[in-house]
């Protein structure tokens, strides 16, 4: 029986686009890629083919993903094949249970981050890496009758390295804790292998140091963890120089090894024998994965030495996908923490031009109206005082301008009279300039402190001039209520709604604000159809504030 040389991962999605993009994703992956536009497409170019893995999008017209997933997962022909939903939803917790009793492993959000999909894929090659080989080793022995027994020996013990693959590749795509995940491969490892010690030794680069970062013992079995702290990287030249360079400490005797401070701290331990292999996260040197034995002085085999290869190159992958998630959450905060200043200083400018417009423009306006009553008492001509007259309403009327925009720029009502006084005002405004009824429900208990306050006004201008554009709506209802430990304001209209596209299309920056400014004030914003006064459809946007950001 022949080898498999590449695997087969199938991928599924309505469109072409989407296709190109994964199968350029994963262009430098020694795999064979089958394409389909559609699940009847996928089930039959998959027809006695054996799949490593399977990237299915959730919506796609006819059968979807989910009805594709559950088809292929009952035939009984074939194996199971693990299915990573690919999807471009956000997807709620009863979302993502049908997924998994589909038969699907994981599921990944669009746009998915390129590292972070090619490690989850290459977890899975490997594992059907290792259902290869063992396939080909029962093929051997079906054909070897005389090799029947140690063949068997092998296949047990091989699948149960299968076994403990499969566990810890499943770990790797359903743990988000990078410790969680680290502590619980070393114990699985620990119990399966019959160690007495499996553990992370970390490399310090700015110090030069190593730190045993994680440990699992047997029970009987005494820590290791606190003696391997800050050891010093000269004291042990040959076992940090050689890991460096990619060589595998197999020692079954501990007096072998060269560094004597590595057996100074062993053997007081009882350790006889140990196994280093060294781990490289994004090509330079992380430290390594250790195996002690206590009870005899093993020799790990080049067989044994691979599968827990394998299993390091995992270990490795979810480092990375940890590190790549942090930097974009750190990314994020950094972005999220520019948006605030930025806000910030708007406000701040707000507030110096509505000071200038108020305290300049506005006193010399009123100075002009002033000037102008006495002229018009002084004037005999009635051609001229009737263009005074005007004048002075024109005047009049800019100054009621200019008030309205001080007001716009900063609603010095919230600051005076607070958040309620100042809904009251905008809404009573906006009703007689839009002909829209508005209706109030504000809990007056509420106490929001003037910063927060000024963010609720500013997310209800936008909505509600989204409102007066978009919607078409005659009434709309605005509530302040106490909701268990949140304060929920919310918008709703009885408008014509608003479609999806719009709701997450990237160019909507008014909805991409409010969503900023809810973030700013540790809140969340959704905006949503909903079934609106006289059973027409309209839009709701939901401010969700949390009690203790405004305590």
């Amino acid at each position: 029986m022949e080898s498999e040389i590449r695997s087969n991962i199938l991928v599924v999605d309505d469109r072409s686009e989407n296709l190109f993009l994964i199968e350029a994703t994963l262009d430098n992956l020694d795999v064979n890629l089958i394409m389909a536009e559609s699940g009847s497409e996928a089930l039959s170019k998959i027809k006695d083919i054996e799949i490593a893995l399977a990237l299915i999008d959730i919506q796609m017209p006819k059968m979807g993903g989910i009805e594709l997933a559950e088809i292929i997962q009952n035939d009984k022909s074939r194996e199971k094949i693990p299915i990573i939903f690919v999807t471009a939803h956000h997807q709620d917790e009863i979302e993502i249970e049908k997924y998994y009793n589909s038969g699907a492993v994981d599921f990944i959000q669009k746009p998915f981050k390129k590292n972070i999909l090619i490690s989850k894929v290459k977890i899975f090659l490997e594992l059907n890496r290792q259902k290869q080989q063992i396939r080909e080793q029962k093929y051997n022995i079906e054909q070897t009758a005389n090799e029947l027994k140690e063949f068997n020996r092998l296949l047990s013990k091989r699948l149960n390295y299968e076994n403990l693959l499969s566990k810890i590749s499943m770990m790797a795509v359903s743990m988000d804790n990078i410790d969680d995940f680290l502590d619980a491969v070393l114990l699985e490892m620990g119990v399966t292998l019959n160690l007495c010690r499996s553990c992370i030794i970390k490399h310090r680069h700015e110090t030069n140091t190593i730190d045993m970062t994680h440990e699992w013992c047997n029970e009987d079995i005494e820590s290791l963890q606190k003696n391997f702290q800050g050891v010093n990287s000269d004291d042990i030249p040959y076992w940090t120089k050689t890991l460096k360079k990619g060589q595998i400490h197999n020692f079954s005797d501990i007096n072998d090894i060269p560094d004597k401070g590595v057996i100074v701290i062993l053997i007081p331990k009882k350790v006889l024998s140990i196994l280093a292999i060294p781990l490289f996260v994004r090509d330079k040197y992380y430290g390594c994965i250790g195996f002690n034995n206590c009870s005899e002085h093993r020799i790990w085999s080049d067989s044994d030495v691979e599968f827990l290869l394998s299993i390091s190159r995992i270990i490795v992958s979810v480092t990375e996908r940890d590190m790549a998630e942090k930097e974009l959450k750190s990314s994020l905060e950094q972005l999220h923490q520019l948006s605030k200043h930025i806000e910030k200083i708007r406000e701040e400018e707000r507030i110096s031009i509505a000071r200038e417009l108020h305290d300049d423009l506005g006193q010399a306006l009123t100075a002009v109206k002033i000037d102008l009553g006495i002229i018009r008492q002084k004037v005999s001509d009635k051609v001229l005082a009737q263009r005074i007259v005007k004048t002075s309403a024109l005047v009049s009327d800019t100054i009621k301008t200019v008030q309205k925009i001080t007001f716009q720029l900063r609603p010095k009502i919230i600051d005076d009279l607070g958040l309620e006084a100042g809904i009251d005002w905008y809404a009573g405004e906006f009703s007689e300039r839009n002909s829209i009824e508005v209706i109030l429900d504000l809990d007056s208990d509420i106490k929001i402190p003037p910063d927060i306050s000024l963010v609720i006004f500013r997310i209800m201008q936008e909505s509600l001039t989204n409102v007066s554009r978009h919607a078409k709506a005659t009434k709309i209802k605005i509530q302040l209520i106490k909701n268990n430990n949140y304060i929920d304001f919310i918008i709703a209209d009885n408008g014509i709604g608003i479609s999806n596209d719009k709701l997450n299309s990237k160019t909507s920056f008014g909805i991409l604000g409010m969503r900023e400014r809810a973030d700013s004030i540790g809140g969340t914003l959704d905006i949503s159809n909903c079934e609106g006064t006289e059973n027409e459809t309209g839009t709701s946007t939901q401010l969700k504030i949390p009690l203790n950001s405004i305590s």
